[in-house]
C-alpha cells in the first residue's frame, strides 16, 4: 500500500451452495494488515428478513423481493425507540426508524466474529495512520443485492 491510499477493508457476501438458503459466507478480500484474510459464516435469520419486508413495505411499496424464500411476511415487533440514549429533541418518525433498525440489524449481521475483530483491527490501523478506513462491499449473492 502506497503512502497515499487510505487504509481498506474489502469484504465479500455469497451464499453458500452446499448449505441452506439461509447459510451465507463473508470473508475479507483485502485488509490492511498481514492475516487479515478471515472467513465467518452466518445465517440469514427470519427476523433480518422481516425487518427487510418492513422496510421494503415503507419504501419500496410495489417490489415484494424477499432474501431468502421461506420466511413468513410478518414485520418485526420491535424498532428503536424515539429517542436513542435519552437525547432530547424531535421524535424520530416511523419512517426513520425503520431506517435505523434495518442498519443496524444489517450492520450487526455483518460484522460478526472474526470480521469483526478485521474490522476492528482495521480501524486501529486507519487511526494510528490518521486516515479514514475505506469499506468495500461486495455482494455475490443476486438475493441481497436490492438490500439497503
Amino acid at each position: 500500500m502506497s503512502g497515499i491510499e487510505n487504509p481498506c477493508l474489502s469484504l465479500a457476501i455469497a451464499r453458500l451452495s452446499a448449505a441452506g438458503r439461509e447459510n451465507l459466507a463473508i470473508w475479507v478480500l483485502k485488509a490492511p494488515y498481514p492475516g487479515g484474510m478471515v472467513h465467518h459464516d452466518s445465517t440469514w435469520s427470519e427476523y433480518m428478513t422481516k425487518s427487510w419486508l418492513a422496510w421494503q413495505d415503507m419504501f419500496s411499496p410495489f417490489s415484494n423481493h424477499v432474501p431468502i424464500s421461506g420466511h413468513h411476511n410478518q414485520y418485526p415487533t420491535t424498532l428503536p425507540s424515539q429517542n436513542q440514549n435519552g437525547a432530547t429533541g424531535p421524535e424520530i418518525s416511523y419512517s426513520g426508524r425503520l431506517m435505523q433498525g434495518l442498519g443496524i440489524d444489517l450492520w450487526q449481521w455483518l460484522f460478526q466474529g472474526s470480521i469483526r475483530n478485521a474490522l476492528e483491527r482495521s480501524q486501529g490501523i486507519a487511526l494510528g495512520q490518521n486516515k479514514p478506513l475505506r469499506l468495500r462491499l461486495e455482494v455475490r449473492a443476486p438475493d441481497f443485492i436490492p438490500l439497503p
